[in-house]
């Protein structure tokens, strides 16, 4: 099974666990419940290992009985298409860019798929439902803007210098330097847009997050343990100032 594959698995088993009748909710005795963790990242800094590496950590340090911690990231489209019932075909029309907005406004203009504007509301019900539910780390998608109002949240951004993305982007995709910095060039124009056009603000601004991490010379595990440790020390001070109120 491929690794996409084990990861809708995981996604899915997430879904059955917290939404399973009389099934026991997973508490924690640092944390209470729900509580989530939103990843916004420049291309190449390395999100996707490091939000794998959060999961392990947060179900050793903030376990419970049930479900486990569980990453959403581009298996998200699949979510949404199988929450509103919309055939998986539409996935090509739900990119985080507006690239191919013309071939989406045709679509929508024959009536192939419903406008970029609901299945933008789609994405939002269902990042909402995942944040209400816990114990989900929801990379991209503008996650943080979505759940800002929502208590129980970390908002993490993840940066890194061009010359150190490129390079991982390099290795992992198996491109040449000159590729990777267009394909990051690329996701990272197309993410800007996609804020710029449904929030109306920057997705660099740090002010909408409470950690900003160059992951230049941290590894995986350290930065997945220092937003993990932010996280329980988060919660904890909120679920002490609720007990004065």
């Amino acid at each position: 099974m491929s690794a996409n594959n084990l990861m809708f698995e995981r996604c899915k088993a997430y879904i059955d666990c917290r939404l399973a009748e009389g099934g026991s909710q997973r508490e924690s005795v640092e944390i209470g419940t729900p509580v989530f963790v939103t990843l916004n990242h420049e291309t190449g800094s390395r999100a996707m290992p490091i939000a794998i590496e959060l999961g392990r950590y947060l179900d050793e340090v903030a376990g419970g009985i049930d479900c486990r911690w569980t990453v959403f990231n581009e298996n998200l489209v699949e979510r949404v298409l199988e929450d509103h019932n919309l055939p998986k075909r539409l996935a090509a029309f739900m990119p985080e860019d507006r690239t191919a907005e013309v071939k989406s406004v045709i679509g929508e203009i024959l009536g192939l798929h419903p406008s970029s504007w609901t299945l933008f509301h789609h994405t939002v019900d269902t990042l909402r439902k995942l944040a209400s539910l816990g114990q989900v780390i929801l990379v991209g998608r503008g996650a943080n803007e979505v759940t800002s109002h929502m208590m129980g949240g970390l908002h993490v951004r993840l940066i890194g210098s061009l010359r150190k993305r490129i390079a991982y982007i390099s290795t992992f995709r198996k491109i040449s330097p000159g590729d990777a910095r267009r394909f990051i060039q690329k996701k990272d124009a197309g993410s800007r847009r996609y804020n710029r056009q449904y929030w109306g603000m920057s997705n660099e601004n740090p002010h909408c997050y409470y950690l900003v991490i160059n992951t230049d010379e941290l590894e995986d595990q350290l930065v997945a343990e220092m937003i993990g440790d932010a996280l329980i020390k988060k919660m904890s001070r909120e679920m002490n100032e609720l007990e004065y109120v």
